[in-house]
């Protein structure tokens, strides 16, 4: 089964998406809309789309479409999930998911009654490097998992009209950046105990750097840094009894392990690809094929979850 897909949104992360999507073997692009039309005519000749939508009501009632990216601006990620799966047709959702628990929730609430597949596009999931790493963890490689170190940041221009330091437009580095360590953490980890977190905030009131300590009742911590103010290393180290596992950097992406154990050191490189994206379109459209409702490895009870953990940073934070 070839997955026609529709993809809402023409940016940077939309692009690199529709690059590798040749490469899960089961996709092909059909359609696309922007809120720039210029936009959405270039994505779609450079991409290969074959049609440009007009709007979202375009996109999705031709019934040429089986399943839709959401790649717009954070504030919109709602919205446009919403319209999918209000229009019944499966929605892939960039991250994050909603800028707040509460408004994940109504989302998840409507898939849910509507019995509509829906998942956020948290791409780090489904990875070989991911996986790999999941493996030697619960093969007990390490020892049990005692504490995580996680960084992400890169030095952005302060330019106020950017979706990284526009309000409206859901910016700050927690939101676009760090929610990364945030996931990596949740899922050697589980949901932790407590959460502190302090920001430092731009003149738009966004954070530029967020600094995240999670415990766990049985001894379990974390360290977790994003910024947008410093090219940081962009490493995860995980820390077990008996040995650890460092991702490279950039550790969200396909990129190399290190494990490191009592028997000695081993670098395991991920295989030949494209970006990385490729992994979650070929699940999600896997998941389409089997009429699944949620996905059974990123499913929307770790989309809660991880909102919830996003709300907690923000409320715990205070100005550094």
């Amino acid at each position: 089964m070839t997955i026609r897909w529709a993809v809402l949104g023409a940016g940077k992360i939309a692009s690199k998406w529709a690059t590798d999507l040749p490469l899960a073997g089961n996709a092909s692009l059909q359609a696309v809309w922007a809120r720039d039309p210029a936009k959405a005519d270039e994505f779609a000749k450079h991409h290969g789309a074959l049609r440009t939508a007009s709007s979202v009501a375009d996109l999705l009632g031709c019934g040429d479409v089986d399943a839709v990216y959401v790649a717009t601006p954070h504030m919109l990620h709602a919205e446009g999930a919403r319209a999918c799966i209000e229009a019944g047709i499966p929605v892939l959702v960039e991250k994050p998911f909603a800028l707040s628990r509460p408004e994940t929730e109504s989302i998840v609430e409507l898939a849910r009654s509507r019995k509509s597949l829906c998942m956020e596009a948290l791409w780090t999931r489904f990875l070989p490097s991911f996986a790999k790493a999941l493996e030697i963890v619960e093969e007990g490689r390490i020892g049990p998992v005692r504490h995580i170190v996680a960084d992400f940041g890169f030095l952005a221009g302060r330019d106020p009209s950017s979706r990284l330091w526009d309000p409206a437009l859901g910016g700050g580095s927690l939101l676009d950046i760090g929610i990364y360590p945030l996931f990596l953490a949740r899922a050697f980890l589980g949901n932790p105990d407590r959460v502190e977190a302090s920001m430092i905030l731009s003149n738009s009131g966004v954070d530029s750097s967020c600094s995240i300590e999670l415990s766990w009742h049985d001894g379990g911590t974390a360290t977790l840094f994003s910024t947008f103010d410093d090219d940081t290393p962009c490493i995860a180290v995980l820390e077990g009894e008996s040995g650890m596992i460092v991702f490279e950097r950039m550790f969200h992406t396909p990129t190399t392990l290190v494990v490191n154990t009592v028997d000695g050191s081993e670098r395991i490189a991920p295989p030949p690809g494209g970006n990385g994206y490729e992994h979650e379109i070929r699940h999600f459209g896997e998941c389409i094929e089997q009429h699944l409702v949620e996905s059974p490895l990123w499913s929307l009870a770790d989309t809660l979850d991880l909102a919830l953990l996003l709300d907690k940073a923000k409320e715990a934070a205070s100005p550094a």
